[in-house]
C-alpha cells in the first residue's frame, strides 16, 4: 500500500513520490533546496580556492571537493524527511 501524505492546502491524500497534488494541483519539492546546493557549492569554491591559493595549487583541487562531497552527504541527511507543498500562483 502507498504511504499518503496530506496535503497541507487541500487535506487530500497525496502518495509519497507525486510531484503535483490531485486535489488542488499543489507542486511538491522534496529533498534538498537549490539555495542550500548553491550555497555548499559557493562555499567550498571559496575554500579550494583560498587553499589553492595559500598552499599547493593541487591542495585547492582536494580543498574543494572534500567539503563538497561531505557537505552533500551532511545536507542530503539533514533534508532527508523535508516535503514542501507549493501552490501555482
Amino acid at each position: 500500500m502507498d504511504d499518503l501524505m496530506k496535503c497541507p492546502m487541500c487535506f487530500g491524500g497525496v502518495p509519497r513520490g507525486a510531484v503535483v497534488c490531485r486535489g488542488c494541483a499543489a507542486r511538491i519539492e522534496y529533498g534538498i533546496p537549490p539555495w542550500a546546493l548553491v550555497m555548499l557549492f559557493l562555499l567550498s569554491l571559496a575554500f579550494g580556492l583560498w587553499v589553492g591559493a595559500v598552499l599547493a595549487g593541487w591542495l585547492g583541487w582536494f580543498s574543494f571537493f572534500l567539503p563538497l562531497s561531505v557537505g552533500g552527504a551532511c545536507l542530503n541527511g539533514l533534508f532527508r524527511n523535508r516535503v514542501v507543498f507549493r501552490l501555482n500562483h
